[in-house]
């Protein structure tokens, strides 16, 4: 995992938001200004689509849907402030952590439940066309995989691809 959101500055930073399939923040969120026909239909595989790639090398990718489920069966949460960010901080059995900031999500041009909830896209498509599968969490509550809008703006944690869970 890597040790910050994509678009941070530290890893306790928010970093940046975006879209599903999109590699660029923008000022606007909504159905309109998501292009449906240009976005992968089944999972992001290409650098066009995957904002990890983009920013960090081909060695990085947006995590799957079992990579994100690995951390909530197999590592302790704990709800903490750092640096003013609320967030997780997520420990594995072999003691590294990493943190994830409630980064929240923006819709329209706002952001929304900023240090409450934290809202981050895996690289797979929903069964419903108009969802991708996210990783979320409440601050009173250990994450879950669920559905997600795909223009609305979500936080990105890139893994390293040598290190990924067999599919």
């Amino acid at each position: 995992w890597g040790d910050r959101n994509i678009g941070a500055k530290s890893p306790t930073d928010f970093g940046s938001l975006y879209a599903w399939g999109e590699i660029k923040e923008k000022e606007y969120y909504s159905i309109y200004s998501y292009v449906e026909q240009l976005k992968p239909s089944v999972k992001i595989t290409e650098a066009k689509h995957d904002a990890a790639t983009t920013e960090l090398g081909s060695e990085w990718s947006i995590p799957t849907e079992k990579q994100f489920n690995e951390l909530i069966t197999e590592c302790i949460w704990v709800w903490k402030k750092v640096d003013n960010h609320n967030g997780y901080e997520i420990i594995g059995k072999n003691g590294n952590s990493i943190f994830l900031p409630a980064s929240g999500w923006i819709q329209s041009s706002e952001v929304e439940y900023r240090n409450q909830y934290g809202y981050y896209w895996t690289s797979e498509r929903s069964s419903s066309s108009q969802f991708a599968r996210s990783l979320q969490f409440p601050k009173d509550g250990k994450g879950i995989v669920g559905n997600g809008y795909l223009y609305v703006g979500r936080s990105i944690r890139a893994v390293y691809v040598n290190d990924a869970v067999a599919e």
